[in-house]
């Protein structure tokens, strides 16, 4: 963990440029990197778990932001810094910036992958499906259900390990049956089918991982009668 004395001291040690830290060395782009991912983590751990993040996790989200912008100018062809940008500005709500920094992830994914690599490879489907899962917490954010689900399946295509792509397109299936349910006043074989769907993606991300709180919170809603 970088303590706060070694952030103060790294953004007093960097140019700036518009208001952004300017990195121009190897070691200015990883300690950076490290600085961003500590500041980030105990938000984004709140997220993951289903917790509220606090007004200092928020404040150290928008910090983050900024430095994986940094990055992200010091390389701009790579993925991973547009992804983590993208993850920091929707923590904080900016969804309209999260979509345009996970796209331009996706974008230099599709130009510039890694290498052809076992650890290459494996990095890659990491972020592109880290990109789809997050643009689908997006869709549904804006109540676009059935992008959400596509989103989270294209998700799980890439990544099919990671319990939050489960419990993402669980929860919007679940909405979207309940959506249909409020227009027509009733429960049609469509909306049966998006329930037992979500109890299915439900059931393998507590596979994955057991007693999952987002999954465990979501149960309840997929075993009503």
């Amino acid at each position: 963990m970088v303590s706060i004395a070694v952030v103060v001291w790294l953004s007093n040690m960097i140019a700036t440029h518009n208001g952004r830290q300017v990195i121009v060395t190897p070691d200015q782009f990883k300690q950076q990197a490290e600085v961003g991912a500590d500041l980030a983590q105990p938000g984004v751990s709140n997220f993951n778990m289903g917790k509220e993040i606090t007004p200092q996790q928020r404040k150290d989200l928008e910090r983050a932001a900024g430095i994986f912008d940094s990055l992200d100018d010091y390389k701009p062809t790579e993925s991973a810094g547009y992804f983590e940008a993208g993850l920091c500005y929707y923590l904080i709500g900016d969804t309209d910036t999260a979509l345009n920094r996970v796209q331009q992830s996706l974008n230099n994914a599709a130009v510039n992958p890694p290498l052809d690599t076992v650890q290459g490879r494996a990095n890659l489907e990491g972020v592109v499906g880290d990109c789809h899962h997050l643009i689908s917490l997006i869709a549904f954010d804006r109540k676009q259900y059935d992008m959400a689900i596509s989103e989270s399946s294209a998700a799980l295509q890439h990544r099919n390990d990671r319990p939050l792509y489960y419990v993402a397109r669980a929860r919007a299936e679940i909405e979207k049956s309940s959506q249909d349910q409020q227009k027509t006043g009733k429960v049609s074989a469509d909306d049966k089918a998006l329930v037992k769907a979500a109890s299915s993606d439900l059931k393998a991300a507590l596979k994955l991982y057991p007693n999952f709180p987002p999954a465990v919170q979501l149960e309840g809603l997929v075993s009503q009668p």
